[in-house]
């Protein structure tokens, strides 16, 4: 997993190099790139998008958060810092949802070999990560998990393939019968989705 904020020339110059020798070594790769905002310039803007296209080529999927889009979901009461804070607890919440996946034993198994079905040479991708507590908890946590706003140019409705991990305390039959029909009428009928379940005893 592999992580780069684009629209310099560090990130966006090593970032090809890296991904391109994950390629040559045939190491699983996944991409998150992060935009620069439109005030920063059109250079800026114009060497992040070659980035994209040049780190496309070598990863098997990538993600591409867009700075500019926090204008949907902040207020001008937002300092820039917790701007930042926004971007770097989606990245982390990102690769939070993909260690669970592999340090915890689950009722029902998510493996590597899930994971390389579903990303390998994927091209663009989305993810999203829900979190939700209360009576209402697998409807609420599904539906966020499915609108990403930070995500560009991208929808739930043109994937292939999903992979989706549903982690709880005594989560019912019903709950989960709910997040995964939201998933599926999301995507529609012809999207390949592999599911996995960590659920722990309510305490």
């Amino acid at each position: 997993m592999i992580f780069s904020a684009l629209g310099g020339g560090t990130g966006s110059g090593s970032t090809e190099v890296v991904t391109r020798i994950a390629k040559e070594m045939g190491v699983l790769t996944f991409c998150i790139c992060t935009k620069p905002f439109t005030f920063e310039g059109k250079s800026r803007m114009k060497i992040a998008e070659g980035a994209i296209n040049e780190i496309r080529k070598y990863s098997d999927v990538t993600v591409v958060v867009s700075n500019q889009l926090l204008f949907k979901i902040t207020n001008q009461y937002t300092t820039f810092r917790e701007s930042f804070k926004i971007i770097d607890n989606l990245c982390a919440s990102f690769v939070g949802s993909i260690l669970d996946i592999f340090r915890t034993n689950g009722l029902i198994n998510v493996d590597f070999a899930d994971i390389e079905s579903t990303i390998k040479e994927k091209g663009i991708g989305l993810m999203g990560v829900g979190y939700a507590d209360g009576e209402e908890s697998a409807s609420e946590a599904a539906e966020k998990a499915l609108s990403n706003p930070l995500l560009e140019n991208v929808t739930m409705k043109t994937a292939s393939n999903a992979l989706v991990h549903i982690a709880g305390n005594d989560i019912s039959l019903m709950e989960v019968e709910e997040i995964m029909q939201k998933i599926h009428n999301e995507l529609g009928e012809n999207v390949n989705i592999i599911h996995g379940m960590n659920i722990g005893e309510k305490k």
